[in-house]
């Protein structure tokens, strides 16, 4: 979207934030994915949140970009139906649907892009080979209606880019040869298009918009060519430009360019939609991590010395080890990670405290026993 310029030149310029803005996703999610990941490591539910929102700002943001390169991608007219006003007629289908159609800003924005592919075809080997496979998957020929040129002074539209556009495309929307009906000549060398035309039929007076060559290659710098009235066909590139007499069938590829370029909108659209599906995944995996207890609350010792103790009997210690209020008795106990390692960590250290207060109260037993035999001695001897 920002090394083809075409885009900007059909969809408008804004087409480049969309680009824009896929680069700062690229560059964002990186940053996010760390977050979440080291917050599940530590389950720190901050990192989590942080994550969560990140991530909800970038599926939407996502669903955005690929909303309007979709919307740009929608005709605006049916496509099939003014393909016929793209026909030989000299001037065209003159309906109002083909007059709507030609004089629309949506038609000039296509205009702009054939305009400088038409240019950069002349240096660009790339440009050359997808402009002819244009004319020839349409079975067309330059881009307007062949031999349908009307004089259009009104600008191009401002939105659209004109950067690199032939100047006959940049001064008005359309300007014609000096033969009614017919093109300015365009292009040089084997892109050239200069048909010569009889005195007899040449009924409108010299443009005042013609290209010049010295500009962008789209004019005719040979004065000595008087005959030439322009081109029938507007800006063509392949052999088709050398029929004398096209035939009634004969048409331009605005709408087969406008086809295979909305495709290749959608395509994009598509894969930023794609890439959404994995911002859906990490919100709900984040949204069960954040709300999730403890490992060590919920998964199962499965030691062996979890078994070895679950098969005692059920005194007053051993209850005591299961007891939860018990295990929030060791101050030196801070579950972070909720791994098994901690877990053992944590049960080795309530085994020894268990051991211990088992030898305290042991202790205290064996002493309350010998004061109590001391004092049975004492009231004998008595």
């Amino acid at each position: 979207l920002l090394s083809e310029l075409r885009f900007a030149r059909a969809y408008g310029v804004t087409v480049l934030d969309h680009g824009a803005g896929v680069i700062v996703l690229a560059v964002f999610l990186p940053l996010s994915q760390w977050l979440g990941g080291f917050g599940a490591k530590v389950d720190n539910k901050f990192l989590l949140s942080v994550h969560l929102v990140l991530e909800i700002g970038a599926l939407l943001s996502g669903l955005g970009l690929a909303g309007g390169l979709f919307g740009r991608a929608a005709p605006t007219e049916n496509l099939s139906a003014v393909e016929a006003c793209l026909l030989r007629g000299e001037g065209a289908d003159s309906s109002s649907m083909c007059a709507s159609y030609i004089r629309s800003d949506r038609y000039a924005g296509f205009q702009a892009a054939w305009g400088g592919l038409f240019r950069e075809a002349h240096s660009d080997s790339d440009s050359y080979a997808r402009i002819v496979s244009i004319e020839k998957a349409g079975d067309c020929c330059g881009f307007g209606p062949v031999l349908g040129c009307q004089e259009d002074s009104r600008q191009m539209p401002d939105y659209i880019l004109l950067d690199g556009v032939p100047k006959q495309v940049r001064v008005q929307r359309q300007s014609c040869g000096e033969e009614a009906f017919w093109y300015p000549q365009s292009g040089k060398d084997t892109l050239e298009c200069a048909q010569s035309a009889s005195d007899s039929r040449r009924l409108l007076p010299p443009t005042t918009v013609a290209a010049s060559a010295d500009d962008d290659g789209s004019g005719d710098s040979d004065a000595s060519l008087t005959d030439v009235g322009g081109c029938k066909y507007e800006m063509p590139a392949s052999n088709c430009k050398s029929d004398a007499a096209p035939a009634a069938s004969t048409k331009g590829c605005a709408v087969q360019l406008e086809k295979e370029m909305n495709y290749e909108m959608r395509a994009f659209g598509g894969v930023i939609m794609g890439f959404t599906l994995l911002q859906v995944v990490s919100i709900t995996s984040t949204w069960f991590l954040c709300w999730k207890r403890k490992a060590h609350d919920v998964v199962p010792d499965l030691s062996a010395s979890s078994f070895q103790s679950s098969a005692l009997p059920l005194t007053s210690s051993t209850a005591a080890v299961r007891d939860p209020y018990l295990r929030r008795q060791d101050p030196g106990f801070r579950p972070t990670m909720g791994s098994d390692e901690a877990h053992q960590k944590f049960t080795l250290r309530q085994g020894i405290l268990l051991l211990r207060q088992a030898q305290h109260q042991q202790e205290q037993e064996e002493e309350e026993q010998e004061e109590a035999a001391l004092s049975e001695a004492e009231r004998g001897r008595n």
